[in-house]
């Protein structure tokens, strides 16, 4: 399983491509989700359970079918795999970001 870098998608295509305001990123917490993108193309929630810095571990909250992946299985990812940021609990999801 490995992810794409989102800010290098961004930089690539900073018109077409947005990621998240670094400000929304800097209050990420346990608790709130973030979209994230395998290699394989496929998009898939993450649940923060952790944060360490600009590293998370969290768990995949949705199925997946070709990125190696199920749900509920535990990642690590970093704030340069943010494609987008959900705040909450899935029950009073507010969008924060767009991509």
């Amino acid at each position: 399983m490995k992810l794409i870098d989102a800010s290098k998608m961004h930089q690539k295509h900073p018109d077409t491509f947005s990621i998240p305001d670094p400000e929304e990123v800097r209050k990420i917490s346990p608790g709130d989700f973030i979209k994230v993108c395998f290699t394989a193309g496929e998009r898939a929630w993450v649940l923060i359970r952790e944060r360490s810095g600009d590293t998370f571990r969290g768990t995949v909250d949705n199925a997946c079918l070709s990125a190696g992946v199920a749900y509920g299985d535990s990642i690590e990812l970093e704030v340069r795999h943010a494609y987008d940021i959900l705040e909450g609990s899935p029950h009073s999801k507010k969008l924060v970001s767009i991509s």
